[in-house]
């Protein structure tokens, strides 16, 4: 939403290039506003000197976290880096899924469980990170729940995970 509000926006164009529904739209600008990050004047939101700033060290993060993907990528052609590095979050996911005994689709670089899509915050499609399915986005230390309507930010660790997948935990 920074990114499409960094030259001025109106806020029909921005849910429409966000893709989100009008009650996210307001729920995020009230947000963003809140945390002097955008404000209105003339019917145009447009970034803060903070935003602009927020907006430029997102960039950079999300720069960097592809360069380290990369990176993976490359190391993992040279030594077999699986074999003694952690697992992805996702293949913990489907882990826990297998385990569980629950089934479960692979498309591209997303798993499906019914209609709920699971997958790692590098890989999600861009530009779509608020969609109205459900949808669990994994990052190293945190994930991000949305059902549509409302989003969590969780810690990235099995219980959170099996709460979401609605397993019980005292099936462990």
């Amino acid at each position: 939403m920074l990114q499409l509000a960094q030259n001025g926006i109106r806020k029909t164009s921005l849910m429409a290039g966000a893709r989100i529904s009008f009650d996210l739209l307001k729920k995020y600008l009230s947000l963003l506003e809140a945390w002097n990050l955008i404000e209105e004047k003339d019917r145009m939101l447009y970034l803060t000197p903070k935003g602009i700033m927020a907006l430029n060290l997102l960039n950079r993060l999300a720069s960097i976290k592809e360069e380290e993907a990369r990176l993976e990528r490359e190391i993992e052609e040279l030594i077999p880096v699986s074999e003694v590095a952690p697992q992805s979050p996702l293949d913990r996911v489907k882990e826990i899924l297998a385990r569980n005994r629950i089934s479960y689709r692979e498309i591209n670089n997303s798993v499906f469980v019914a209609n709920l899509e699971i997958c790692e915050e590098n890989d999600c499609r861009k530009g779509y990170i608020f969609v109205s399915r459900p949808r669990v986005i994994l990052g190293k230390k945190f994930l991000v729940y949305s059902d549509g309507k409302r989003v969590q930010i969780l810690k990235n660790d099995e219980s959170s995970i099996k709460r979401i997948l609605g397993i019980e935990l005292a099936h462990q």
